[in-house]
């Protein structure tokens, strides 16, 4: 298991409403052991809004919800602001999907509760 980062290119297209227009987006997860519907770690997200620079990201408690073959389902079982002081709402519920595609990669699929200009690649670190 262990920790993985990766940071994708943001969004600016955003519509800055419900969509807002980020700069850079910053993920960590960190794994441990566990079976189907136990906490198999933690997600880490700063999302970094075009103009402010306010962390838009959340952090979320991830709970392994199926696996198939090296590709993994996680639901974030909390979730929080990673900068309490953004007003940002962050919520439950989110689904994530990653792959092993290599001894230290993992490729987050298209389908799932990602913000746009995630990286689509983590790298592990530890």
């Amino acid at each position: 298991m262990g920790t993985w980062k990766g940071t994708g290119p943001g969004s600016p297209a955003g519509d800055g409403i419900v969509n807002a227009r980020t700069s850079k987006v910053t993920v960590t997860v960190t794994l441990h052991a566990a079976d189907r519907g136990e906490i198999v770690g933690r997600q880490v997200s700063h999302v970094t809004e075009d103009g402010t620079g306010r962390d838009l990201g959340c952090t979320e408690t991830l709970s392994l919800r199926e696996t198939h073959g090296t590709t993994m389902v996680f639901e974030a079982v909390s979730s929080a602001p990673t900068d309490a002081s953004a007003g940002v709402v962050c919520v439950r519920g989110n689904l994530y999907t990653l792959a092993k595609t290599g001894a230290d990669t993992l490729t987050l699929g298209n389908e799932g509760s990602q913000t746009k200009g995630s990286p689509s690649r983590l790298t592990r670190s530890s």
